[in-house]
């Protein structure tokens, strides 16, 4: 599985993640297309985020992960980076390999932590996080560096 950073290029591919994951996971007031679009372009092009596209070799995208620095109110340090990790199901089982460049970098950023997204109604997701060193509260996963 190859890494790399995402691009504006992605973003049909990261749009349709963002709707995949939200159609499996959560209910209530879905945004709209756009909404999720302009939400996504804001984090590729943002100067505080990491958007990351895994691909398996051939370029097929295999999942991606957007994440935002969320820094200490008082000091400014980047404290965690979360938001969206995604692996197609025909991918599922590399995606350790995506989240480890996340904790890698995040580490690099000064983070004391990673945090993913995910309700605790997702099984299956609770247990590979939970295996990987995420402990759970309501909606999220939090790892300490």
């Amino acid at each position: 599985m190859i890494v790399r950073p995402a691009t504006f290029a992605d973003l049909p591919d990261l749009v349709a993640s963002a709707i995949k994951l939200g159609n499996l996971h959560y209910q209530g007031d879905e945004p709209t297309r756009a909404h999720i679009t302009d939400v996504i372009e804001g984090i590729v092009g943002g100067t505080s985020s990491l958007t990351l596209v895994m691909e398996d070799g051939h370029g097929t995208y295999a999942g991606c992960y957007l994440g935002t620095l969320i820094a200490n109110m008082i000091s400014g340090k980047p404290v965690s980076v979360e938001i969206l990790f995604w692996v197609e199901p025909e991918f599922r089982g590399h995606g350790r390999s995506l989240l480890g460049y996340v904790e890698d970098w995040a580490r690099a950023q000064g983070c004391t932590s990673t945090v993913l997204s995910c309700p605790a109604r997702a099984d299956r997701a609770a247990r590979v996080f939970e295996a990987w060193g995420y402990e759970p509260s309501e909606r999220h996963f939090r790892k300490k560096l």
